[in-house]
């Protein structure tokens, strides 16, 4: 049965970059006047209207050979076809009986008598693996020239029911994996293969609605999910099996609040990408006086810092600065940004912003951190004198913070750096005496000890 369809699916991608220019209705006049009702038999999923296409599509060939349309028509079988086949095959070469009686129907006349002895530590070809390699080919942009509009019509639609009853047809096997155990984990991946190629953009829910039985279990559901997500990056898919399938709750709240929980599993998953896109996604749903936005906008900075991207963390705190309205959140931003932009060694944009940002009445309330910013940049810069000017106006204000500690610890470093090791040793005691409980008075104390043992 299913070997039999294989033969009957030349559209994968059925309209596609024509080599030239072609003349309107290259159909068989007789065969033209059929395709309206064929195509609207097709849209009304009546049973009769598939195997009455692939008759009218045989007998387009037989009298147009030719046609450079059909010819790159015929070119995509090999394509719906060789996808099919690989994960027949990867299914063949699990060796499981379970396997053997999913794919019996489709390897009974295939099997060839070299083929490959099955072992059991053959392994699955990963579905994300199938995926990145056809998805070129499912994403190639379909070239309507040359075809007249009933022709077309036909085409796009005969092409969805065919891909539709494939899908339909790998549901319907797929059921018989419930014997499986760990394994079918693998095959959840595969169900949804076939419908995340056939609708690439916006997915379309309803391509899953054959899904069998024991996949439709929380548990796998959610696996389904996260493959979607995280191994492909199909946030539309995933988002659709939450609220369709999981949740049963398409509200726009609903799909708001997947968003942002499942950019705390990217998050700790190590893909921040992802995270920042799903957070995004999630602030694109809150209105503009939601509470949260200001939140969710910030933690799109910490996702990216917390995975040491500082450049990325930095981009977003500007895009932030300019789309707030409310004056400390916008001065919050513009500060981060500048601990971010050092925190990735950027120390000359720090140098070149700073001073603009010190002097926006919106930042006043970061003054201290700003400075200390301003400082740590232009002695990482070299710029010595003006970092000693900018730790004075630093100690002249907030003298007394334990940052001021950092201060006279990189001036000891600098001591000992000249061999004026006598003069670290003041700098630091001072500092312990001064500072006593802060972290800077423990890493000084370590270090009068190393120097104490040199005298």
């Amino acid at each position: 049965m299913w070997s039999r369809l294989l033969l009957h699916v030349p559209l994968l991608l059925l309209l596609v970059r024509l080599p030239a220019p072609m003349a309107l209705g290259r159909a068989p006049e007789p065969l033209l006047q059929r395709l309206p009702s064929i195509t609207k038999n097709l849209q009304r999923n009546d049973h009769r209207a598939l195997p009455a296409a692939r008759a009218i599509l045989s007998e387009w060939l037989q009298a147009d050979p030719d046609n450079p349309s059909l010819k790159a028509f015929h070119s995509r079988l090999h394509v719906i076809r060789s996808l099919c086949e690989r994960m027949n095959d990867s299914l063949q070469e699990k060796g499981q009986d379970a396997l053997r009686e999913l794919v019996g129907d489709v390897v009974q006349e295939r099997h060839a008598p070299d083929s490959s002895p099955v072992g059991k530590t053959a392994q699955i070809a990963p579905a994300e693996q199938l995926y990145a390699e056809y998805l070129p080919a499912f994403s190639r942009p379909l070239d309507k020239q040359g075809l007249a509009e009933a022709e077309i019509a036909f085409l796009q639609t005969y092409y969805d029911a065919e891909v539709r009853a494939m899908i339909g047809d790998l549901m319907a096997l797929g059921a018989k994996f419930s014997a499986l155990d760990a394994e079918s984990h693998a095959l959840e991946s595969y169900l949804v293969l076939l419908p995340l190629l056939h609708s690439r953009h916006d997915f379309d829910v309803s391509l899953l609605r054959a899904l069998p039985g024991w996949a439709m279990t929380p548990e796998r559901l959610q696996i389904l999910r996260d493959f979607c997500l995280m191994k492909l990056g199909r946030l539309d898919a995933a988002a659709a099996i939450e609220t369709h399938f999981i949740g049963r709750d398409t509200s726009e709240q609903a799909l708001c609040e997947y968003y942002i929980a499942a950019a705390d599993r990217c998050a700790a998953a190590k893909l921040p990408g992802l995270a920042v896109q799903c957070l995004k996604r999630g602030i694109d749903l809150l209105g503009r006086e939601d509470s949260r936005r200001s939140e969710l906008l910030f933690k799109t900075c910490s996702v990216w810092a917390d995975h040491d991207n500082f450049a990325a963390a930095a981009g977003e705190a500007a895009t932030i600065a300019h789309e707030l309205r409310d004056p400390q959140q916008v001065g919050k931003a513009r500060c981060l940004r500048l601990v971010y932009l050092a925190r990735q060694g950027d120390h000359k944009a720090v140098i070149l912003e700073v001073d603009d940002a010190l002097d926006d009445e919106r930042c006043q309330p970061y003054a201290q951190d700003l400075l200390y910013i301003r400082w740590y940049a232009l002695r990482k810069d070299g710029r010595q004198e003006q970092a000693h000017q900018a730790k004075e106006q630093y100690l002249a204000r907030y003298g007394e913070s334990e940052y001021a500690g950092d201060m006279f610890y990189a001036d000891a470093i600098d001591c000992i750096s000249d061999g004026r090791n006598e003069e670290a040793l003041t700098i630091l005691r001072a500092l312990s005496q001064k500072y006593p409980h802060s972290g800077i008075a423990r890493k000084a104390g370590d270090l009068m000890k190393s120097l104490e043992k040199l005298e």
